[in-house]
């Protein structure tokens, strides 16, 4: 993990449950719910860090999204998170379901 300027965009899958319609609007658009982020966060630092110091990380920024698959993003620059965009990155994983 960078100590600045990283972007950790974590995933989470829409429910098999919910309706083909419901997967569509939800699919790359904010995660607006719990757990969150900042709990996210902690929770990565500490399973990066395994109980060293992790204060050296000073600057990032951190986003939830609907996505094909749950998992982390860890980019060491800021990340478009439109839909579109989104689209675009997380395309590939669509088939991987």
């Amino acid at each position: 993990m960078p100590d600045a300027g990283a972007h950790v965009l974590f995933l989470f899958a829409v429910p098999r449950s919910v309706s083909k319609k419901e997967r569509a609007a939800r699919l790359y658009h904010p995660h607006q719910q719990k757990p969150d982020k900042d709990n996210l966060e902690k929770a990565l630092m500490d399973a990066v860090y395994r109980g060293l110091d992790d204060s050296r990380v000073w600057d990032s920024r951190v986003s939830k999204v609907w996505a094909p698959v749950a998992g982390i993003v860890i980019a060491d620059h800021m990340l478009d998170v439109s839909p579109d965009a989104l689209r675009v990155l997380l395309g590939p994983l669509a088939g991987s379901t």
